[in-house]
């Protein structure tokens, strides 16, 4: 994949980005100790551009309680807030649509990788870097996970 990053680097239009432009630079140039972190982003700035865009869909309506069938948990994320722990459970459902939940209370039952039905309320409907997510508040698993 470095090989690939390398040639993508060599052929990105990097006008207007100073962060590629530094990346073309460096990446064809001897690796010092003072660049080793940029050009190392470069992977990372690979794979991120030659993802397939997320599409994803507001799904429900605000305000109203609904299942959800089939959900996985494509991440979690906790950090102390001055309300004390919130954890995020980002999930996504089988047409691909993100569902998001900040999580106050105990969320212990969900694991990343785990496929759950659960039954929330939509508190919002949201973007977050131009995708779509449905934002959803007190989740309960509505059956064992699957």
């Amino acid at each position: 994949m470095a090989r690939k990053a390398i040639m993508w680097l060599r052929e990105v239009d990097a006008s207007g980005n100073d962060y590629l432009q530094k990346l073309a630079t460096h990446a064809t140039l001897m690796v010092d100790h003072h660049t080793r972190r940029l050009v190392a982003s470069s992977l990372q700035a690979y794979r991120r551009a030659h993802q397939p865009p997320v599409v994803s869909n507001h799904v429900g309506e605000v305000g109203m309680r609904q299942p959800f069938a089939d959900v996985v948990c494509v991440g979690i994320k906790g950090w102390e807030s001055t309300y004390g722990w919130t954890t995020l459970c980002r999930f996504e459902d089988v047409d691909g649509n993100r569902l998001v939940w900040f999580a106050t209370g105990d969320a212990s039952w969900v694991k990343e990788d785990g496929v759950y039905d659960i039954v929330a309320t939509i508190k919002a409907h949201d973007d977050y870097k131009g995708t779509a997510q449905t934002v959803m508040t007190r989740v309960r698993q509505s059956k064992g996970e699957s």
